[in-house]
């Protein structure tokens, strides 16, 4: 049998709409809509049309459609910049990416420690680090695969334009999964901060992601902030005076961008509003508001691989993991290739620090 919610599906998850599908086809814009609402039946030769022009095995439309994830936080960032058919395919993307991690975690036990928390978000972060093990004053260099331990999917998929990263409780197997999915082609400092603010969501706002404010947002901005730069540990490097340099100097140490340190020292009354703004039009100056010096090379989400070498050994093999989930081998490799090897060295947080240039 063909699913017509798959063969739509098929065509959000490429961005397509029914009038670009159908000039791809070779049909009416009717057409599309009939199939796709099961008024009509689909053709042999339609369908392995479909298949080819969406590049996915015929064995997807005959796959029961499912819906794992709500738009959860990427709902909030669809009302400022993204349009409705990017949130869509946005969300198609990041379903295709689950569904390859779901027909893998099936077969494996994944047990989920991360807990939703009531309260002041700065509170909820100091708790947060305590649960997952992390000391209430050390920078965080591995913060996905401290998550990825706590049972949290982190899926890394193609970019999409308008987010660098969004979150939300999927259903599964009768059960909830925390998820975050981020881009790859994130920079190392910004990504830190996008996890640790999605986290945020999940911890404080589980049950209103589909209802996200600039108010949640500003709780989840908080969450990550205290999450990444603890009050307690990080004051002792934020003394005054507070310049550029001596900033961009923590940047290393911290795993964050120099804007977030300029924003953590603000919001810790360690400089003034005057200071704060002087600060950042420095950076404007310098063309560091879009690029900043210092990179920080980002951390690659492990879980997916991780499954795959599990249940197949290493090197995995893309054609049986493809035949399960329903994907091509080409996409399989693709996709697969967003995730990090296993670690030859334990130290973990060594590969990604890096040396401070010459002073400014």
């Amino acid at each position: 049998m063909i699913y017509g919610e798959r063969i739509k599906q098929a065509r959000e998850l490429r961005g397509f709409t029914q009038t670009k599908m159908a000039e791809l086809l070779k049909v009416t814009q009717g057409r599309i809509a009939q199939v796709e609402g099961e008024f009509r039946d689909v053709a042999d030769s339609l369908i392995a049309e479909i298949a080819y022009r969406t590049e996915l095995p015929l064995s997807y439309f005959s796959k029961v459609p499912e819906n794992w994830l709500s738009a959860g936080s990427l709902l909030f960032r669809a009302r400022t910049s993204i349009s409705k058919r990017e949130v869509t395919q946005s969300l198609r993307v990041d379903e295709h990416v689950f569904g390859l991690a779901h027909s893998m975690a099936k077969n494996l036990e994944l047990p989920v420690s991360l807990r939703t928390i009531n309260g002041d978000p700065k509170d909820a972060a100091r708790k947060t680090r305590a649960l997952l093990g992390i000391s209430a004053t050390e920078p965080i260099h591995n913060l996905i695969r401290i998550l990825e331990n706590a049972g949290i999917w982190v899926l890394a998929v193609p970019a999409m334009k308008g987010r660098d990263a969004f979150c939300c409780w999927a259903e599964a197997d009768g059960r909830q999964i925390p998820v975050i999915v981020i881009s790859p082609d994130c920079p190392g400092d910004r990504l830190a901060m996008n996890v640790a603010h999605e986290l945020g969501h999940l911890v404080l706002h589980k049950n209103m992601l589909g209802r996200l404010s600039p108010e949640l947002e500003k709780e989840a901005f908080a969450f990550g902030a205290e999450l990444l730069m603890p009050e307690a540990g990080i004051r002792t490097d934020l003394r005054p005076p507070i310049s550029l340099t001596r900033v961009a100097r923590l940047k290393p140490k911290w795993g964050v961008s120099i804007q977030a340190l300029i924003r953590r020292a603000y919001d810790l009354n360690v400089i003034s509003e005057r200071q704060y703004r002087y600060l950042f039009m420095q950076l404007s100056s310098k063309g560091w508001r879009t690029t900043e010096p210092i990179p920080i090379v980002p951390e690659k989400p492990r879980l997916l691989k991780k499954m795959a070498e599990v249940l197949y050994g290493s090197p995995v093999p893309i054609d049986r993991i493809a035949a399960g989930a329903d994907m091509l081998p080409a996409e399989v490799s693709r996709v697969l290739g967003l995730y990090a090897e296993a670690e030859k060295k334990p130290d973990a947080a060594k590969s990604r620090v890096v040396v401070f240039p010459a002073p400014y």
